[in-house]
C-alpha cells in the first residue's frame, strides 16, 4: 500500500523508538542513492533535516508483519501515532508530490 513519502525539512528532531518487532526501510536524499535501514526492538533515532529526504517501503501487510503486528492492528496503531490511517496518509503524500510536480 504505501511505497513511500518526502519527509519534509524541519527544524524541529524527530525521536523515534522502537517498542515492538523490527522494519526494514529505504531513504535517500532527493536524486541520491537508496540506504538500507534495519530497524529493531528498542532503537532510538533523533533525525532532523534542513532539507527533505525519501523514505519508501513496502505494502502495509509487510510493514504490520515486520512490525510484528496484525494488519488490523498496525493500521490502528498508525492512526494513534499519525492522526490518520495509512489509506489516508497514501492519499495526502500522492497528492503532495502531484502538487510538488506540477510547480516544478
Amino acid at each position: 500500500m504505501v511505497d513511500g513519502f518526502l519527509v519534509p525539512a524541519t527544524a524541529e528532531p524527530l525521536i523515534t523508538c522502537t517498542l515492538n518487532g523490527s522494519a526494514e526501510s529505504q531513504e535517500r536524499d532527493i536524486g541520491g542513492a537508496w540506504l538500507p535501514r534495519r530497524i529493531r526492538r528498542g532503537d532510538i533515532f533523533v533525525t532532523g533535516s534542513k532539507t527533505p529526504y525519501e523514505v519508501r517501503w513496502r505494502s502495509i501487510e509487510t510493514l504490520a508483519e515486520l512490525a510484528e503486528l496484525s494488519p488490523f492492528h498496525f493500521s490502528r496503531v498508525f492512526k494513534q501515532t499519525t492522526g490518520m490511517t495509512p489509506l489516508q496518509f497514501e492519499i495526502q503524500e500522492r497528492m503532495l508530490q502531484a502538487r510538488n510536480e506540477r510547480t516544478e
